[in-house]
């Protein structure tokens, strides 16, 4: 039966592409093509009228599977503001979108916080391309909610979409065991690093976190005020202060304070959020530890995962 190549154009047509993928999607082979501001789509297709009826199915999933290249590539989202399709290399029909006439509606605009050169590789992206979303897991649920915490501007947004990737992270560690709960999880993560012997329990994370928060708050405030970030090195540099705290309030766990806060800290801040257990601050003063503890907490939380999530698609 004889093929015609289709030929999908988002924006306009370039004689060069900085970059071109390959993957298989269905029963068919497609290449695509990106530059900064356009992308080229192709593959073939036979006159037979089951293919012609998963069509419309194909074209969606190719749109959002551009896009979401297209902002790991280029650290925003496409503007789609016209579609050109060519059949056999004949120009067939072509789409001009304005601001109300939208072909994808962005749920994010563009990234705040840079990507780690190591999401932007080709085993990142050839996942992404070889997925259909009824194939969808956790590791693409974290990349995901990963790339939502990267365009949010608000600490109390950033804590639950990274969060959600760190739950995604951690769940790589369920292993055969489908019904096993976050706490046994978050447990073999904390075993799996090296960063303790146990997870603690519900009661000791919420008696012992609200004497912590002061010790956070203050890191959290010192980098808002330089416009810097929480790093890893900043809680390793205050070892002595967060023990002496653990010694003070008996914390009965042997969690370094880097894991007591990436753990045990975020999870608190979770269920409050989440679960609506406590409310959390909507605006600001120097005083308010709240906030400037998230902050710290979620700069952690990205430094973790920019360095580790990457593993997930290797």
């Amino acid at each position: 039966m004889k093929k015609y190549k289709i030929e999908i154009q988002v924006n306009k047509r370039k004689a060069n592409y900085s970059t071109s993928y390959e993957y298989r999607y269905g029963n068919h082979n497609f290449v695509l093509r990106c530059n900064e501001d356009s992308f080229l789509a192709i593959f073939e297709i036979t006159r037979n009228f089951k293919e012609f009826k998963i069509f419309k199915n194909y074209i969606n999933d190719l749109y959002k599977k551009i896009s979401l290249i297209y902002l790991i590539r280029y650290e925003k989202s496409l503007i789609f503001s016209e579609i050109t399709l060519y059949l056999s290399d004949k120009k067939i029909i072509s789409y001009k979108y304005d601001k109300n006439n939208k072909v994808m509606y962005e749920l994010v605009d563009k990234l705040i916080d840079r990507l780690p050169n190591n999401l932007q590789n080709i085993n990142v992206i050839n996942c992404l391309l070889k997925y259909s979303k009824s194939k969808y897991d956790n590791k693409i649920a974290s990349l995901y909610a990963y790339l939502y915490a990267k365009s949010m501007l608000f600490e109390n947004d950033r804590l639950q979409y990274y969060w959600m990737a760190f739950n995604g992270f951690y769940n790589k560690f369920k292993n055969d065991d489908k019904d096993i709960q976050d706490f046994e999880l978050i447990n073999r993560f904390i075993i799996d690093f090296g960063y303790g012997s146990k997870n603690i329990s519900k009661a000791e994370r919420n008696r012992t976190v609200p004497s912590i928060i002061p010790l956070l708050a203050q890191l959290g405030f010192d980098k808002f005020n330089t416009n810097t970030k929480v790093l890893k090195e900043d809680i390793d540099n205050n070892n002595e202060v967060f023990n002496n705290k653990f010694n003070e309030i008996e914390l009965n766990s042997d969690l370094i304070p880097y894991a007591y806060i990436l753990t045990q800290v975020a999870y608190y801040y979770r269920c409050n959020i989440f679960h609506a257990n406590k409310p959390i601050d909507l605006f600001l003063t120097k005083y308010e530890n709240n906030i400037f503890a998230i902050k710290a907490v979620n700069d952690l939380l990205e430094e973790f995962l920019d360095n580790n999530l990457s593993s997930l698609f290797n």
